[in-house]
């Protein structure tokens, strides 16, 4: 592998005292200080051997150019310098403060820039923070970072998505052995199987969420209900089905400051929350 050019870098006074010296050795007799023929000849070669030098100095460059053209590479266009700007309202602000569109500001060096865009500083503090993970479908609670030192690792720590669907029916005012039915739609085919509850009072337990079984009478091996939702949902995968009874009657309660009967769908641990509508 060659390695990079060597460049000359000499101007036009380096040349001068170049050939100065050069001379002494062919010429003792000269003196360089003298204003006569030899040191106008000296002069004359000094300004042309700087031109030559700057160009062939220049040649790696424009080679370099030539070859990013040839390999269709396009040099970036000058643009102007930016970086992030944070403002800091006086802690007496009561309100938030618009920052118009142009507002120029100067760093300690003395660079001057301007914002692209109209912002609003707002005297607002954080008071929580949430890391969202699409991909696994989680919620990440960060909330210690903001009261704490502020730092923090992303998407680690408990999972704080429930995947919980809510169904409120005013008619599910429903005594116990009371047969309901569920229909579904989801955009693409559940990974795992759900667990769905009522929130009511069961014969031998105490208000709240419990397990809602499902009206279809199992055989005694089982195999023949298992085969049974394997086929419903290889026949229709975008659709969920089910008929429940209630082990117990249905009591009110309040959801999200909704106040109705209510029964919930769970996805477990393993199951991927998806998009749906019911």
């Amino acid at each position: 592998m060659t390695g990079p050019p060597t460049l000359d870098g000499r101007d036009e006074d380096a040349l001068r005292s170049a050939l100065e010296s050069r001379a002494a050795t062919y010429l003792p007799e000269w003196d360089p200080e003298s204003r006569d023929g030899a040191t106008a000849l000296v002069s004359i070669g000094a300004e042309f051997g700087a031109a030559l030098v700057d160009r062939v100095d220049r040649l790696p460059a424009a080679q370099r150019r030539a070859f990013a053209d040839i390999v269709g590479t396009d040099r970036r266009r000058p643009t102007a310098a930016r970086l992030p700007l944070s403002f800091t309202l006086d802690t007496d602000a009561e309100r938030n403060v618009p920052i118009p569109a142009g507002t120029r500001t100067e760093t300690a060096d003395g660079e001057r820039f301007e914002t692209d865009e109209a912002v609003e500083a707002t005297p607002a503090s954080p008071v929580a923070a949430y890391a969202v993970d699409p991909d696994g479908a989680r919620t990440l609670d960060h909330t210690d970072a903001v009261a704490e030192d502020g730092r923090t690792t992303l998407f680690s720590g408990e999972d704080r998505q429930h995947r919980r669907l809510y169904v409120g029916e005013d008619a599910l005012d429903a005594a116990a052995g009371t047969v309901v039915t569920v229909t579904a739609e989801t955009d693409r085919p559940l990974d795992g199987d759900l667990v769905w509850e009522y929130y009511g009072d069961p014969p031998d337990g105490a208000v709240g969420w419990h397990p809602l079984p499902t009206a279809e009478r199992p055989s005694p091996s089982g195999i023949d209900g298992l085969r049974d939702r394997q086929t419903a949902r290889e026949t229709d995968p975008g659709v969920v089905r089910e008929r429940f009874v209630l082990p117990g009657e249905t009591v009110p309660v309040s959801v999200d400051g909704v106040e109705s009967h209510w029964l919930r769908c769970r996805a477990p641990d393993a199951t991927r929350s998806r998009s749906s509508k019911t």
